[in-house]
């Protein structure tokens, strides 16, 4: 897991830097399958649907060059924006946890 950095948010959430805002992500440093979750906060008052929707418009699951990811979702609580590309089945599973959070 690591925080984003403003230059990191084009190439991990397809969106430029949001100032007042936060990200972590969590992918793996090296390997041949597809995945990364990034969690990002928005400052009170964004338009947390609209940067929602602009992610999912941009993610690009074939970010990682040699792999694909095989699902992508975004999904928002509050703030926070979600955004998960792995397999159907991880993604599934991380947007089960994500919502069961958000109840």
């Amino acid at each position: 897991d690591a925080p984003l950095s403003a230059e990191e948010y084009s190439g991990n959430l397809f969106i430029d830097y949001i100032e007042g805002s936060e990200a972590l992500m969590s992918s793996p440093m090296i390997g041949s399958i597809a995945h990364c979750v990034v969690l990002l906060r928005l400052p009170e008052g964004s338009d947390v649907s609209g940067v929602a929707e602009q992610i999912k418009v941009n993610a690009n699951p074939r970010k990682w060059i040699c792999v694909e990811a095989e699902a992508v979702e975004v999904r928002t609580s509050g703030n926070i924006v979600m955004l998960v590309m792995s397999s159907q089945t991880a993604v599934d599973k991380v947007v089960s946890n994500f919502e069961l959070l958000s109840l």
